[in-house]
């Protein structure tokens, strides 16, 4: 199997915190070529809104601290658990 992707990204709107990424899959096996499209919206948003966002799907959030020996300061790691009923 070979595989070779191709990714576009582009702001569509410069006033939001959000960039759109679309990646082409070009896919080579046995049965010949087949291209598989994924798209996603990444951005930068405030804790506030990762916290609100995760609630709201239902998770309860546990903020953890670590260093990676790389970095002077210590990231944060947002880790969701899924509410019961959900």
């Amino acid at each position: 199997m070979e595989v070779t992707y191709i990714e576009y990204s582009h702001d569509p709107d410069p006033e939001d915190t959000m960039i759109e990424s679309i990646v082409f899959f070009l896919i080579h096996d046995r049965d010949g070529l087949r291209i598989e499209p994924d798209r996603h919206v990444t951005g930068l948003f405030p804790r506030a809104t990762w916290l609100r966002l995760l609630d709201e799907a239902g998770f309860d959030v546990e903020q953890r601290s670590f260093r990676l020996e790389a970095m002077e300061r210590p990231y944060e790691l947002l880790v969701g658990v899924l509410r019961e009923g959900y």
